[in-house]
C-alpha cells in the first residue's frame, strides 16, 4: 500500500497520506495505546493515560470505528475502511450518526480511506487530532496491527 486518502468530513478536507507522512515509532505507540486496547474490548488512550483522551470503538476486517473522548465526553468519530465492501456502509453510517450537517462530497473515495468526524467545534479539538486519525488509519491498513 502506497498510500492511503484522508478526509476531514465536517471540513470536506481530502489529503493522500504516505508512509512518508507516518513516523514508524509514533505509528508503534498508537498500535499501544489506541489499538490493541480497542481490538480487545477495553478503551484505549489517544496520548496518554494521563491526558484525558480515551478512545473506544470496534475493529473488524473491514473496517474499524473509533470515538475519541475528552474527559469521558464524545469529540470526534473516526471511520477506516480496510475494504471496498465496507465503503458505502461506513460511509453512510459517518453521515447517518452525524449531529451537524456535512458537506457533500458525492459518495466515498476509493477503498482504502480513513474519515474523521468532527462532533464538536473545531476550536476545541485537540491540534493532534488529525496526525491520531492517519496514524490509526495508516497502521491498520498497511502496519503490523492488520
Amino acid at each position: 500500500m502506497n498510500q492511503i486518502t484522508y478526509i476531514a468530513l465536517t471540513d470536506g478536507y481530502v489529503e493522500r497520506v504516505t508512509s512518508n507522512d507516518v513516523d514508524p515509532a509514533e505509528m508503534a505507540g498508537v498500535i499501544d495505546r489506541s489499538i490493541e486496547p480497542v481490538r480487545v474490548g477495553g478503551p484505549g488512550w489517544a496520548l496518554n493515560r494521563k491526558s484525558g483522551y480515551t478512545c473506544t470503538g470496534e475493529i473488524g476486517s473491514k473496517r474499524a470505528t473509533f470515538t475519541l473522548l475528552d474527559e469521558g465526553v464524545p469529540i470526534a468519530v473516526l471511520a477506516i475502511c480496510m475494504h471496498s465492501r465496507a465503503s458505502t456502509p461506513l460511509w453512510n453510517w459517518l453521515h447517518d450518526n452525524a449531529t451537524r450537517s456535512l458537506p457533500d462530497m458525492n459518495g466515498p473515495p476509493a477503498a482504502p480511506w480513513v474519515a474523521m468526524r468532527y462532533d464538536v467545534p473545531e476550536e476545541i479539538l485537540p491540534d493532534w487530532i488529525d496526525w491520531w486519525a492517519k496514524t490509526v488509519g495508516w497502521a491498520l491498513i498497511t502496519g503490523p496491527a492488520q
